[in-house]
């Protein structure tokens, strides 16, 4: 009877072994995706290096999309499989923006090179969105009034962007071309809801998302100012892509530390159900 009793108790302790070896090889194809992504990153940087020192931030931000889509994938939560479907959109929006770096020499010559890189950065600024929305869809809705607050305060940025695309485009500017830039304001509502929807689960991607916004906003504030042309225009432009640079950096940090939800409530669960309690 005892023996029966050992056997009926150690069983169960060899499926979580299995269940351990079928995740690790479930998920070695993200760790050699994530790897990949971190030598595109590098390649981000190498593409689009530049002598002019205030462009440094903006470079540096553009390979941190990689690794933010590569930190997502090395530590995607099993019971979250929408993060890595955000990170592969988030990727493929990186990839997009690493594109008009190879057409660089040819820019200024070739106006249809010019329009290509013009609208692979406006995808890529779509597919970001897309990105990103799909990783705060993964962990839910807003359910809290500072949550809500952060998200209005991104509709609150992206209106400012309306406005400022309304009225400071030249009068030579095609409907379309305002159209499109006043539609891709929706990227700051985006980050307002990633925010959001990470209050209680990721400080640091809250954080980040929340920076994000603040950076859109220094952006526009900028442009309002007339500091983007002039003698101020490198300043400006060095400090505003600081702020990205931080947001991008506690993402990352963020995403680095993300854990299942489902293995939190369980050890709960068992703690709760332990002897002597």
């Amino acid at each position: 009877m005892e023996n029966a009793a050992t056997t009926a108790v150690n069983k169960p302790t060899n499926r979580p072994a299995a269940g351990q070896a079928t995740r690790r090889h479930g998920l070695r194809w993200q760790a050699l995706l994530a790897l990949l992504l971190v030598l595109l990153a590098l390649a981000q940087v190498g593409v689009r290096g530049t002598e002019d020192w205030s462009w440094v931030p903006d470079i540096t931000s553009a390979a941190a999309m990689f690794l933010f889509a590569a930190a997502l994938l090395w530590a995607a939560p099993e019971d979250r499989p929408l993060v890595v479907w955000g990170a592969l959109v988030i990727a493929g929006a990186g990839l997009l923006g690493l594109l008009p770096g190879f057409m660089t020499a040819n820019l200024t010559t070739d106006p249809m090179l010019m329009g290509a890189a013009y609208w692979l950065g406006i995808g890529s600024a779509f597919t970001l969105t897309v990105g990103v929305v799909l990783v705060a869809i993964a962990y839910g809705v807003i359910h809290s009034r500072q949550g809500w607050t952060i998200f209005w305060l991104g509709a609150l940025v992206g209106i400012g962007g309306m406005i400022l695309v309304t009225t400071h485009m030249g009068g030579d500017v095609q409907p379309l071309d305002v159209l499109v830039l006043s539609a891709i304001q929706i990227v700051p509502l985006a980050w307002g809801y990633m925010s959001a929807t990470f209050l209680g689960v990721s400080r640091w991607i809250s954080r980040g998302a929340a920076l994000m916004l603040v950076y859109m906003a220094l952006t526009q504030a900028v442009i309002w100012l007339g500091l983007d042309a002039g003698d101020n225009a490198a300043n400006a432009r060095f400090l505003v892509g600081l702020a990205h640079i931080v947001s991008w950096a506690a993402l990352i940090a963020g995403a680095m530390a993300l854990r299942p939800h489902r293995s939190h409530a369980t050890a709960h669960t068992q703690e709760s159900h332990s002897p002597g309690r």
